[in-house]
């Protein structure tokens, strides 16, 4: 039985108990009878809510990565899970270029929540997450990645580097990588955290730590 086949069963039995059981086991006390008003109403609520959650696809507790994500419309080539998508004129894709500011998210499994658009057919979209903790496909085009790093797009599509300049960035590195091939790509943790952020680099780091060396000289 599909998931939502079985949504629609559970909904329509909470349904019917709610709107037809209850009632006839409680109007035995016409003490109760205002009660009964403002539970028809909640009744009504609550069951127009259960409806409304039937759009929202939230697996069970074996779902993998925190946050939310949703199905956006994909007609690129195919995706892996961890890709970077940017949004660039109202059209999604791979990111191509370095802190680039229409990072969107990453290509996401699944998450503790996931919004569908019923609209999209199986085959026209992909799962994005812009928030929680994901899978990033990384390389070290940019210098081996430490944990707490920022992480931000690069040249080589779909793929994350490291961030050593201020700029946009995708999120913060939970997990290290290194290699001695830039052209290599892994997967890393990443607590995604899309946004524009200060980096102090290692010349910045140097010339703070110069004039608090001096400001502390006698």
């Amino acid at each position: 039985m599909s998931k939502f086949l079985l949504r629609s069963v559970i909904f329509f039995f909470i349904v019917v108990s709610v709107k037809y059981m209850l009632p006839k086991i409680l109007v035995k006390n016409t003490q109760n009878k205002r009660f009964l008003k403002d539970f028809s109403l909640f009744a009504l609520f609550f069951s127009f809510t259960l409806l409304i959650s039937l759009f929202i696809y939230a697996p069970s507790s074996h779902a993998q990565f925190s946050g939310i994500s949703l199905t956006i419309p994909w007609a690129g080539r195919e995706v892996e899970q961890g890709d970077v998508v940017v949004l660039e004129n109202g059209v999604f894709a791979l990111c191509k270029k370095d802190y680039d500011e229409n990072i969107y998210g990453v290509v996401s499994g699944e998450t503790a929540i996931s919004l569908n658009d019923i609209s999209l057919e199986e085959g026209q979209y992909v799962l994005v997450a812009s928030s929680g903790e994901m899978y990033v496909k990384v390389s070290s085009i940019n210098g081996d990645i430490a944990v707490g790093d920022y992480l931000t797009s690069s040249f080589t599509e779909g793929v994350a580097q490291k961030a050593d300049v201020s700029g946009y960035v995708l999120g913060i590195a939970l997990e290290s990588y290194s290699s001695s091939d830039p052209n290599a790509v892994g997967k890393i943790l990443a607590q995604i955290d899309i946004k524009s952020a200060y980096v102090a680099n290692r010349s910045q780091k140097n010339l703070l730590q110069f004039l608090k060396t001096g400001a502390m000289s006698p």
